[in-house]
């Protein structure tokens, strides 16, 4: 994929969809702010039950793919400023608690055991 292409959620999702369809996934989830609106999850506490009742959900399939929209999630904001140097670029993360649990759970999700296979895809448009 080509990222001046691909830019957005919107048109990368539909190529992993069909990527993961060509990989028989039986259960895939798309992980981010949508699914905590539609969970009441604005609390930290509240978005820490939705995240582990999900990825529950998810490991007791055998062929599963999560995909993971993080820059939706933990808020990652792009500064640009100028200066006689020329353009800086600077990233923060609003939401650092849930950055390092979401961090957790990849380390954790993925596993190719047999039949059983997990994915865990993460979309983020900075780096």
């Amino acid at each position: 994929m080509k990222a001046e292409e691909n830019s957005s959620p919107k048109t990368v999702i539909p190529e992993l969809v069909d990527f993961f369809t060509k990989q028989n996934v039986s259960y895939l989830l798309l992980i981010d702010y949508e699914l905590l609106l539609q969970n009441d999850a604005f609390e930290e506490k509240k978005v820490l039950e939705v995240m582990e009742e999900k990825m529950m959900e998810a490991k007791n399939y055998e062929r599963v793919a999560v995909i993971l929209n993080l820059d939706s999630m933990v808020m990652l904001n792009e500064n640009a400023s100028d200066s006689n140097f020329g353009r800086s670029m600077s990233y923060s993360i609003q939401n650092h608690n849930l950055y390092q649990i979401l961090l957790s759970y990849m380390r954790d999700f993925a596993i190719i055991n047999g039949r059983r296979r997990r994915w865990m895809t993460i979309i983020a448009k900075h780096p």
